[in-house]
């Protein structure tokens, strides 16, 4: 939509509350049966995202590489955060693993990380994932 219109940012809350719900396509992320740690749903939408002639006149190729990257990388850490939620610890890990490897710049991401390999939620660690 940015990429050839002008639209109105609402803020985080709205994205958010629709995130949670259980009714959300994001919670259903977590229920992948054999396909843990793979973003293969999301990827359709992607591509569709990036062949746009919008987008490819907006940014030169080294942009679109490096926000493709980035898109990927926080479609991982999406699917990490739902497996995490979910206790799918070997998923979630491995869906973090990636996101960090293509975009290792988000704090978020190190912490859910480690709480992988804790197996647990810590006091205070699971408002930044949104664990109930």
């Amino acid at each position: 939509m940015a990429a050839s219109e002008r639209f109105a940012y609402l803020g985080r809350g709205p994205v958010v509350e629709y995130r949670m719900s259980a009714a959300s396509m994001a919670r259903s992320l977590a229920d992948t049966g054999a396909q843990g740690a793979d973003i293969d749903e999301l990827l359709p939408a992607i591509d569709a995202m990036y062949a746009l002639a919008a987008v490819k006149r907006r940014l030169d190729g080294a942009e679109l590489t490096a926000l493709r990257q980035a898109t990927e990388a926080s479609a991982f850490a999406w699917k990490g955060q739902e497996m995490l939620r979910a206790r799918q610890w070997s998923a979630a890990r491995a869906c973090f693993l990636r996101a960090l490897r293509q975009w290792p710049i988000d704090p978020r991401d190190v912490l859910c990380l480690g709480l992988t390999y804790l197996r647990a939620f810590p006091l205070g660690t699971k408002r930044y994932i949104g664990v109930p």
